[in-house]
């Protein structure tokens, strides 16, 4: 992959990451378009899914579905997640 598909990913991640630490602790619960979903269960997808991802392009087990992988600092999870991605597209 270019580098310029790699920076254009972390400007996205940055983004999201930026969208994500503006979250409020009440807002955690809030309902979405996903209605089975709150806003903690669609960023702990956009962290799984960039741990598939990562897992894919690694040669890696998959992250365990149906897991919360956002502990207590989600914004923290959701960056690893993306640094993680952003490395794996590196290579």
């Amino acid at each position: 992959m270019t580098d310029s598909y790699v920076e254009d990913l972390a400007r996205a991640n940055t983004a999201v990451g930026e969208l994500i630490a503006e979250i409020r602790s009440e807002q955690w619960k809030a309902p979405t378009p996903c209605t089975e979903w709150d806003v903690r269960d669609v960023v702990n997808h956009l962290v799984v899914m960039n741990l598939v991802f990562v897992a894919l392009l690694g040669g890696t087990p998959a992250p365990e579905r149906g897991v919360n992988h956002l502990g207590d600092d989600p914004v923290a999870a959701y960056r690893a997640s993306a640094a993680a991605l952003e490395a794996a597209f590196a290579v």
